[in-house]
């Protein structure tokens, strides 16, 4: 048996196995809990296709210290002893964008004119586009194309489209492996200035520390449904006993942050079985529907979500529908991402690093 075909096999019995497994326990799922109010203001406003939208403030608030799987040195960084550790130099406000479905090359367009533009000009306010995309794969910088389980030619997007589910393959420029967005899942881009002097919020000039910082973002969002979600030693990503629920990976360009995380609310699992997801052979993925009774709604995610990073980011989020005002409510898909080559270079130059997704 071909070692592709094997992949195929092997992943597709374990999504299986997995996704069986915890359809059995449904009945044992944990009950939801009630959504969070939001402290201060609601207010409507319009997004860029003209619809109104609700837009919430989320406040700081102290952390809890027992954040599940993970302690506050795991996020602080060395000096640290929780995320909240450099409380008192200023509130900071980072705005947060819902931009519902939007395609992969255009979030990946977007993320890179913001970035250019806060290289540009440091005032700019720090912000999260937070999306949902239509099924695409995505190779990290340094991602094998042995582990896609599908026939797969850069120079002609046709070869494996049938086996792919005409899934776009892109590579881009963050670090770490395969992974897979479709519908169903949440999706967040922070871009942030990590090397704003003084220093905004909780955050520090350290790619480990911001590492750590977004892999509890989505352990906090996943544990808010009394779920134990938590990291593995030697592997990136946020799990749920032995399966995979969250993953993250990012770029940074002059300490501008862009790429970020998923979180799998309701998402086609069967399309993790077309890849070894994050490289890793002997790991399953999982989702919070099969999980939480009833299933939480991507919408209800995405605002646990942003208080989750309000608390571990030391800021204020204010969410909001639409484009920032910057980008004028147009999305340009111009300067895409090379289909299945080496990946763009860092946005505006620089010289990026990046960090494992997994």
């Amino acid at each position: 048996m071909a070692a592709s075909t094997r992949r195929v096999v092997r992943a597709a019995t374990l999504a299986t196995s997995w996704r069986g497994g915890w359809l059995r326990c449904a009945a044992e799922a944990p009950t939801r809990r009630p959504a969070p109010r939001c402290r201060g203001s609601v207010a409507c406003v319009a997004d860029a296709g003209g619809a109104l939208a609700g837009s919430a403030r989320f406040g700081r608030r102290r952390a809890s210290s027992t954040a599940r799987g993970a302690s506050g040195a795991d996020v602080g960084g060395d000096d640290a002893t929780t995320p909240e550790g450099a409380r008192g130099r200023g509130r900071h406000t980072v705005h947060w964008y819902n931009l519902r479905s939007i395609p992969y090359a255009a979030a990946w367009d977007l993320q890179q004119r913001a970035v250019a533009a806060r290289r540009a000009d440091p005032t700019l306010p720090d912000i999260v586009l937070c999306v949902e995309h239509p099924p695409v794969y995505t190779l990290g910088r340094g991602g094998s194309v042995d582990n896609l389980c599908f026939p797969f030619d850069p120079a002609d997007a046709s070869v494996g489209a049938e086996e792919r589910g005409g899934a776009d393959v892109f590579r881009v420029e963050r670090g770490g492996e395969v992974t897979y967005h479709g519908p169903g899942q949440l999706v967040a881009y922070p871009i942030l200035s990590l090397g704003h002097e003084p220093p905004r919020g909780a955050m520090r000039k350290s790619l480990h520390w911001y590492v750590h910082a977004i892999e509890e973002v989505v352990i906090r969002t996943v544990g808010a449904y009394g779920l134990a979600a938590g990291r593995v030693e030697g592997l990136r990503g946020v799990w749920v006993g032995d399966a995979k629920i969250g993953a993250v990976g990012m770029a940074v360009s002059s300490w501008v942050t862009y790429h970020g995380l998923a979180i799998n609310v309701d998402v086609d699992l069967s399309a993790f079985a077309r890849i070894v997801p994050c490289g890793i052979e002997d790991r399953a993925v999982c989702r919070l529907a099969d999980l939480v009774s009833p299933a939480p709604t991507l919408d209800e995610v995405r605002g646990r979500a942003a208080e989750a990073f309000a608390g571990v980011f030391d800021v204020d989020v204010e969410v909001a529908a639409g484009l920032p005002p910057e980008f004028g409510g147009r999305v340009s898909v111009s300067g895409r991402p090379r289909r299945g080559g080496s990946g763009g270079g860092a946005a505006g130059g620089g010289g990026a690093a990046a960090a494992r997704r997994g």
